[in-house]
């Protein structure tokens, strides 16, 4: 389903959004395309700008209303070290939290002595898990 944007006085005001059926005094506006756009309603394309995110966030919306169409997009906006960061920060928590979620009592019991059940495959996971989790500690700067 095409979208549109009421457009009034050169803005925007209304939208995206699907062509209503029944507008202010107007009934059928949906099935008359050239009226709707007499009365503002002209199609939009909405564009979401592709970056970097390791480096780089979506900024401000940026409207570009011509005769016939609207085109939306936005601005791309290079983050600042803090966000750089947080964002590196957030992912090896996430990290963490996923290798934590490995270590579930099965796997701990394997990593025991062999007396007690466990296997040396139990525990060189165990040795190798804890050390990617201290690799994913180490990337956190608070």
């Amino acid at each position: 389903m095409n979208n549109y944007c009421l457009v009034e006085n050169g803005k925007i005001t209304t939208g995206p959004k699907p062509l209503p059926k029944n507008w202010k005094h107007v009934r059928g506006l949906n099935l008359d395309l050239e009226n709707a756009k007499n009365l503002g309603w002209l199609p939009v394309t909405v564009t979401e700008p592709t970056f970097d995110e390791a480096t780089q966030k979506k900024g401000d919306r940026v409207d570009i209303i011509e005769a016939d169409s609207v085109s939306i997009t936005w601005n791309v906006v290079a983050l600042t070290q803090e966000e750089i960061q947080q964002n590196i920060n957030n992912t090896a928590k996430q990290a963490i939290r996923e290798l934590e979620a490995l270590q579930t009592p099965r796997r701990m019991a394997e990593a025991a002595a062999d007396s007690a059940g466990g296997t040396t495959a139990g525990r060189t996971w165990l040795k190798e898990n804890r050390v990617k989790i201290q690799v994913e500690r180490d990337k956190i700067v608070e």
